[in-house]
């Protein structure tokens, strides 16, 4: 439970700096030193070592921190990743389209995994279902 606190807290502040940086400087967003490359290259190390682990928190904080922004916002959520969902399969959607996408590699990670998720599990039409 202290793990997932953690992984929460730490989507919420990458997602809050994003929010800060944009509305302060919004011709030069800067979000995070971490860009396509470096995750792609931390998510395929063993899994028991320090950048797998981070790679893992990464992908979930950003996920987490989206999913919270748009319920604080109460705007329709731009991801909706279902609850049997796992870490290792969200890590699996983000590592296949950095992949696909090797042009994105010097975007934000951050902005990447939310393209990936988004992808992978788009909101869903609430009076469809």
């Amino acid at each position: 439970m202290a793990k997932m606190k953690g992984l929460f807290l730490t989507g919420t502040i990458l997602l809050s700096s994003v929010f800060v940086v944009s509305q302060t400087h919004p011709k030069e967003i800067v979000v995070s030193d971490v860009h396509g490359t470096e995750l792609l290259r931390m998510c395929a190390t063993e899994s028991a070592s320090a950048e797998a682990q981070f790679c893992y928190a990464f992908i979930l904080g950003v996920r987490d921190g989206v999913v919270l922004t748009a319920e604080l916002r109460g705007t329709k959520p731009i991801i909706e990743t279902p609850v049997e969902a796992k870490q290792e399969q969200l890590k699996a959607i983000v590592v296949k389209y950095l992949k696909d996408h090797p042009e994105e590699h010097h975007k934000p990670a951050a902005m990447l995994v939310i393209f990936a998720l988004s992808q992978a599990f788009p909101p869903q039409d609430k009076a469809a279902r």
